[in-house]
């Protein structure tokens, strides 16, 4: 979120020089409002789409001096793997991730046999060695409805941690709230990958 406010705040200086020089030229440029419309295309093209690409080290460059950062796509469906100090991690349970996301902003929605998360909070960030890392904030539902408000299988919330390891694989722990006192190891591998289409910006 820094990132996108410092890249608003050079967008607006942009629009202020701009406007300025208009001023001076007796709107004979371009017209204020021509610029804000191009800008406010050009932040959502960003956002939706050109943040997926490939690009050379030299565009990544200048697009960081505007504080723009090129994070991993995590877009698509994964395969999950847990392990759970409620069995004393003596075994592996399997599920399904679907990861949404744009430039701001991310979902993780997943689904095992008899429970289902959807996250509240998401964010992906950098650490100081570069490693992006994947952390947020769900609730989890049982699928069998006399277990809502269940000590040992209830609703309940929850952290995850993951380190993107890279494109195709994501490996951490999670740790819920005092109604299951749980932790554990968790593991994303890729399934899908979204497909990169130019109609995103308009959604």
């Amino acid at each position: 979120m820094n990132d996108y406010k410092k890249t608003i705040s050079v967008l607006i200086t942009i629009t202020l020089i701009i406007h300025g020089v208009n001023s001076f030229f007796d709107n004979k440029v371009i017209p204020t409002s021509a610029v804000v419309v191009i800008i406010l295309f050009l932040v959502a093209l960003w956002n939706n789409f050109l943040w997926k690409l490939d690009y050379p080290k030299f565009v990544t460059t200048i697009a960081y001096v505007f504080g723009l950062r090129f994070k991993p796509c995590l877009s698509g469906k994964w395969k999950v793997t847990v392990k759970s100090s409620y069995d004393n991690r003596a075994n592996e349970y399997e599920g399904v991730a679907e990861i949404k996301q744009n430039y701001l902003k991310l979902f993780v929605s997943t689904e095992f046999a008899n429970s289902c998360s959807d996250s509240t909070i998401c964010l992906m960030e950098q650490e100081q060695n570069g490693r992006w890392y994947l952390l947020y904030k769900y609730i989890n539902r049982p699928k069998d409805s006399t277990l809502q408000n269940s000590t040992n299988g209830g609703m309940h919330e929850g952290f995850s941690y993951l380190k993107v390891i890279n494109s195709n694989l994501l490996e951490g722990h999670y740790t819920n709230d005092e109604n299951r006192r749980t932790v554990g190891v968790i593991k994303f591998e890729r399934l899908e990958k979204d497909t990169i289409n130019i109609m995103d910006i308009f959604e």
